[in-house]
């Protein structure tokens, strides 16, 4: 009985190394896709490999692979440094929109009924965030980006732009072009800040 113990342990073990490796190397792959595409996008590559940063209208930005984790996907964050007068969160809403329950859990409510059916939104500065999401421009390029599965996250000291995952960056000029373009939205909603 504690030979097969021993055995089961012993599988238990080796086959949780190998699933370790293979993410691992899946990790690796990406994220040597990524640093590919930093010449393209005149950024350099970080100390330790695990991103690029470079600067855009003179604001820094950083791209960086975050790879699946127990409740989170894996995804590529695209974050801009620059300072913002209030905090704002928007994600794709999943499931069906009760306007009574979004309310009851502090969502912002942009009495847009086809913006807040689609999408959730958090804020700090409810006046400020909805003169901003109902200027024609930044609800256009926001409604962009998260159509696509992104989310966009404000606080005071940065943008942070989140992609749903990495197949896309498999050609390197695809990837880039993506990320370029990506780079430009993020940057332009937040440029009159």
């Amino acid at each position: 009985m504690d030979n097969i113990f021993e055995l089961l342990m012993f599988l238990v073990v080796i086959g949780t190394s190998v699933f370790r490796f293979i993410k691992g190397r899946k990790a690796k792959k990406i994220r040597e896709q990524l640093l590919a595409t930093a010449p393209i996008l005149n950024a350099s590559i970080d100390p330790g490999r695990r991103s690029i940063s470079g600067n855009i209208d003179a604001v820094p930005f950083k791209i960086k692979y975050e790879p699946a984790v127990e409740n989170s996907p894996e995804r590529i964050d695209i974050t801009l440094e620059k300072a913002l007068p209030f905090t704002l969160d928007v994600t794709p809403r999943v499931g069906d929109f009760d306007p009574q329950e979004s309310i009851k859990n502090g969502e912002f409510l942009l009495e847009d009924r086809k913006f807040d059916e689609l999408f959730c939104v958090t804020t700090n500065a409810p006046d400020a965030c909805r003169e901003y999401l109902l200027d024609p421009l930044f609800n256009q390029g926001i409604g962009l980006v998260l159509t696509q599965g992104y989310t966009i996250r404000l606080t005071r000291r940065r943008a942070v732009i989140t992609t749903p995952d990495s197949a896309w960056l498999a050609d390197t000029e695809e990837a880039a072009a993506s990320l370029k373009q990506t780079l430009q939205l993020a940057y332009s909603l937040i440029a009159e800040f």
